[in-house]
């Protein structure tokens, strides 16, 4: 579940060309939430963390290869800033090109918890269905 900068209109989702869209979905069970942190690479640009927490995260499913994985492992830093997880999702919107309906998905949980944390200026939570989802506001 992409719920960041690997989102259609981001700047890191060209990793994703070799990847097919699935849906758009939310987590399962409302556990997470989302903080804003500095991106690593590029001075001034944030990016989004999921955290243990009592809400939703909203995002994109992609399917995609072992080589695909690896790829998006070395740009979150798997298992030094981000852990990437199994987690159970409910689909918004299936491409009717899709295989099947995902019912779990791979999704990166944030390690570090003292790394500072930034004002949540991308980061909408919807009140009503308890849900974070990132946005673009460079538009």
């Amino acid at each position: 579940l992409t719920y960041g900068t690997l989102k259609k209109s981001f700047h890191n989702h060209h990793l994703l060309l070799n990847a097919s869209f699935v849906c758009r979905a939310r987590t399962k069970e409302p556990v997470f939430q989302m903080i804003q942190l500095q991106s690593r690479s590029k001075k001034g640009v944030y990016c989004p963390g999921a955290v243990p927490g009592s809400s939703h995260i909203v995002g994109e499913v992609y399917s995609t290869d072992d080589e695909g994985l690896a790829i998006l492992d070395k740009l979150e830093e798997q298992n030094i800033r981000y852990t990437r997880e199994l987690i159970e999702i409910q689909t918004y919107s299936v491409d009717p090109a899709a295989k099947s309906t995902p019912t779990a998905a791979w999704m990166y949980m944030h390690t570090l918890p003292d790394e500072a944390k930034f004002p949540d200026t991308q980061v909408d939570f919807n009140e009503q269905t308890n849900s974070y989802d990132w946005r673009d506001v460079s538009a």
